[in-house]
């Protein structure tokens, strides 16, 4: 019958069920090993304890969905668990995982942290679709996923994702840092990721999409490929105090993109460099480097535009909207062209064209 009662305990529990286990109700237990396989249905068990860990080592169906949640401040620790359907997780703990791997897929919330159970570069959660909430830290993860939402109330996230086809990060939140590295060569979009303080997003092997990506502090974002925005739009897609953007081709090659921040860094490879920065304060270009294309550099705001450093093969082209525009070295092969557009003094150090026209 259906009650908060437990139903079994045991110091180790095993259940199989060729149709099912706790499909009408969850089945309440209590113990330290448990091991549940749902035949063709699905798995719905919840657990009970208050203190030490709480090992599942199988929670599996070959079809239906896994359900298991645990009740009480124990650690859980899950390994592994193999379903083609979807798998749900709930404790009140801290949930150590390694080797889940869903055909639909992965929810697992946290009272504590989620981390992984072993320390080694094996994948320790795999489906199309991956959402992880923790009252703690997302710490040392390595997923494969094609959707990820990642969340950290109080704590950090340090995560790696090598999916089989291109990625999104829907959302990502974290009181503390944030720490997304994507490897293999596929391409990885962000719509939304905001770190309390800073974040780290680096996609290895392939282009990167941002969409609003922000950190309170410092900011790296770093393709293999281009960098570029989601949509064209005004709104800023990198915001930060600090921002390093790092592309093995172009950073807004295909239309500009928008950040906000007083201080940054642009380094591109093969491709053009389009950037609009938007500060209320003095802001400082200190590294600009374009290996291959030209340079288009525009300030928004009230903040006057410092730019220390700036090698361009190609044309440089660096406006400031609203306020005084100051260079110090600037080198271009091609035509440089420098201009405060609405009100604002030009002051140079050093100017460079080695093919063209200043």
């Amino acid at each position: 019958n259906p009650d908060p009662d437990v139903d079994i305990t045991a110091a180790s529990i095993q259940l199989s069920g060729a149709a099912g286990v706790g499909l009408l109700s969850a089945i309440e237990v209590s113990g330290a090993s448990l091991s549940f396989f749902g035949g063709s249905g699905g798995v719905n068990i919840t657990s009970h304890a208050a203190t030490g860990v709480v090992s599942v080592t199988r929670l599996e169906t070959n079809s239906g969905a896994l359900n298991f949640t645990h009740v009480g401040a124990a650690a859980l620790s899950l390994s592994p668990i193999g379903n083609a359907g979807n798998v749900s997780v709930a404790t009140a703990g801290d949930l150590l995982v390694s080797s889940i791997i869903s055909g639909g897929a992965i929810n697992l919330s946290a009272g504590g942290s989620i981390q992984e159970g072993v320390s080694d570069p094996e994948v320790d959660l795999a489906a199309p679709t991956i959402t992880l909430a923790a009252n703690g830290d997302l710490l040392s993860l390595e997923l494969a996923g094609l959707s990820l939402t990642l969340s950290s109330a109080a704590g950090s996230i340090s995560v790696a994702n090598s999916p089989s086809a291109n990625a999104t990060i829907l959302s990502a939140t974290a009181l503390g840092s944030i720490s997304m590295v994507q490897t293999g060569a596929f391409s990885l979009a962000v719509n939304q990721l905001s770190a309390g303080l800073d974040a780290t997003v680096a996609a290895q092997g392939g282009g990167l999409e941002v969409g609003s990506v922000a950190a309170f502090r410092n900011l790296t974002i770093s393709a293999n490929g281009s960098v570029e925005e989601i949509g064209a739009d005004d709104a800023a897609d990198l915001t930060a105090a600090v921002l390093a953007i790092t592309a093995g081709g172009a950073i807004g090659g295909l239309g500009q993109i928008e950040i906000a921040a007083p201080r940054f860094s642009l380094s591109a490879g093969l491709g053009n460099v389009w950037v609009g920065n938007n500060s209320a304060t003095q802001t400082t270009a200190d590294n600009i480097q374009v290996t291959s294309g030209n340079l288009v550099l525009g300030q928004t705001g009230a903040g006057p535009l410092f730019v220390s450093q700036a090698n361009v093969n190609g044309a440089a082209q660096i406006s400031s909207n609203s306020s005084s525009l100051m260079i110090g070295l600037v080198s271009a092969q091609g035509n440089i062209a420098l201009a405060t557009t609405s009100a604002g003094d030009v002051a140079v150090d050093s100017l460079t064209s080695v093919a063209g026209n200043v």
